[in-house]
């Protein structure tokens, strides 16, 4: 059985008390929800001071754009590569630009599959009536708030990657032409 004792001033015993099986559970509740929020924080701050907060926060609707919002809708609806971090070759950096692929490539197919879905070329006299439903059937599919938020945070990962790029490859050429100066001064 757990109690609780009280003391005096002068270290007698003043008061003993039973503590519920119940208190118990919530300070031992409130313990573990304290130790898993500091854990949370520790683990927030390393995310944050090796990606970036802008990063994190790009990730973050990416996978709000690609999983919860809807990308595409009509009468019958129809998805960040971060290479540089663990790889070490400047042109690691472009892998930013993938999220951006991966979504273009997954228009070219949804488009392609409607398409062929809709039926092929048809010559003849319904050549241009199947045209015409294929035409509006493409015009009855309408972007939803995700592909606009993605196709957003994928041009975010784009723009940073190139600008990486173009920084690392400006300071690659710029190097060696230092060394080389500084190495022709040590002769002279």
């Amino acid at each position: 059985m757990a109690v609780q004792v009280e003391f005096a001033q002068d270290g007698s015993i003043v008061g003993i008390t039973t503590i519920s099986d119940s208190q118990i559970a919530k300070e031992q509740a409130g313990a573990v929800v304290e130790a898993a929020r500091q854990r949370g924080k520790v683990l927030a701050s390393s995310a944050i001071a090796k990606f970036g907060l802008p990063t994190l926060i790009a990730t973050g609707l990416l996978m709000i754009g690609w999983f919860f919002l809807t990308a595409a809708s009509g009468p019958a609806s129809a998805t960040r590569a971060r290479k540089p971090y663990f790889w070490k070759d400047q042109r690691a950096s472009l892998g930013g630009l993938l999220p951006l692929l991966f979504m273009f490539m997954a228009a070219i197919m949804l488009r392609s599959s409607l398409n062929s879905s809709l039926g092929g070329d048809v010559s003849g006299p319904l050549g241009d009536m199947a045209r015409q439903m294929r035409e509006e059937a493409m015009k009855a599919v309408s972007l939803g708030f995700g592909s606009y938020l993605s196709a957003l945070a994928c041009l975010y990962f784009a723009g940073v990657a190139v600008k990486k790029f173009s920084l690392a490859r400006g300071l690659a050429t710029q190097a060696p032409a230092g060394s080389k100066q500084v190495a022709a001064q040590e002769i002279v």
